[in-house]
């Protein structure tokens, strides 16, 4: 194994680290994993440094455009340097990811994997000590911890090795998902749940019951835990429309939604009363990204998109497991802002 190669699963297991820690981070461990991550990724990223792709390339403009939009804008200085770190960060893990060997790929694959099994396994401790749903575990957010589950449950298709030991990760995984409760991350197992079944009628099939299962478990979580605000989505969405029409070119830069919006007042969902509500986040990644960034952050990303994707076409059919992974990405992606998420480095 290079050292490049092994770099590259460090730095995988150091964000495992930071997810296990999640929200129990005190000042003195935050310190400690973030100088790690720091080393690591900055070693694996210099030694796999060569000629960068044209999409490579093109998503350091886009973040060099998110310093221009957040500095002309004039966002929070502390809140745009979180986000853009975050943007920093994980284009330098897609960065490295990207020149790993087979053999280190699958072992860092493995690495993300097994510490999505341990944050599940967090959340149905967690579950079992308050008697109810809609936990977040180690991670807290329930919604986060959603995205990170989702994504990784497809991905034990793609490691293989005995089957007994993937059978075990994929229930604890599946388990921890159902208990956060979240929606979009229930749609999200159904979208890449439809991937793996067959067409025709074993898929049909497999998408109904699963709605049924699905509708329970939301029953089950609104009747133990209501929640004033799950519905409010459409009303947040509509009024990052507005904000994002009267910047559409630049946008309010990375972390500058909270001071642009302002409190906002939201109908409740009786229709009688209303609500102040202070809109951090926009509930989707693309809209971030819209509202953040404007429309030539938008094309920036988007061009780049297409170039990879033209890229990794040609070479081989995607495989199931990644397809259901992008699947599951897509859909937790719709329905929350994936961009402008807490970070805990």
């Amino acid at each position: 194994m290079t050292a490049r190669d092994a770099f590259g699963i460090g730095a995988c297991a150091v964000v495992v680290v930071a997810a296990i820690l999640g929200g129990a981070f005190f000042p003195g461990p935050r310190i400690v994993v973030g100088l790690l991550l720091v080393l690591v990724l900055g070693c694996a990223a210099v030694l796999s440094w060569d000629r960068l792709q044209i999409e490579e390339g093109l998503v350091v403009s886009w973040i060099v455009w998110g310093v221009v939009s957040a500095a002309v804008s004039g966002a929070a200085p502390l809140a745009a340097r979180e986000t853009i770190t975050v943007w920093i960060v994980t284009g330098a893990l897609w960065f490295v990811a990207r020149r790993l060997t087979a053999r280190a790929s699958r072992a860092a694959l493995v690495t993300l994997t097994a510490g999505a099994a341990i944050v599940a396994f967090g959340v149905l401790c967690e579950a079992l000590g308050m008697g109810g749903i809609r936990v977040g575990g180690l991670l807290e957010n329930p919604n986060v911890t959603a995205s990170l589950l989702v994504v990784s449950l497809p991905m034990l298709g793609a490691i293989g090795g005995r089957r007994e030991w993937l059978l075990v990760g994929a229930v604890v995984i599946a388990l921890g998902l159902v208990l956060t409760g979240s929606r979009a991350g229930l749609l999200a197992l159904l979208a890449s749940a439809a991937l793996f079944l067959p067409r025709g009628r074993p898929r049909f099939i497999g998408l109904f019951v699963g709605g049924l299962a699905v509708a329970v478990v939301l029953m089950w979580r609104f009747a133990s835990q209501p929640d004033v605000l799950a519905w409010f989505r459409p009303a947040i969405w509509a009024a990052v429309l507005r904000l994002w029409a009267a910047h559409p070119l630049l946008g309010v830069g990375p972390g500058g939604l909270v001071n642009a919006a302002g409190v906002e007042r939201l109908l409740h969902a009786d229709h009688i009363g209303q609500r102040q509500f202070l809109i951090s986040y926009t509930e989707s990644s693309p809209l971030a990204l819209l509202v953040q960034t404007g429309l030539v952050g938008v094309l920036i990303i988007v061009v780049a998109a297409y170039i990879w994707w033209r890229k990794a076409r040609p070479r081989r059919p995607m495989s199931s497991p990644f397809a259901a992974a992008l699947a599951a990405m897509a859909v937790m992606g719709a329905f929350h802002d994936l961009l402008t998420v807490d970070i805990v480095l």
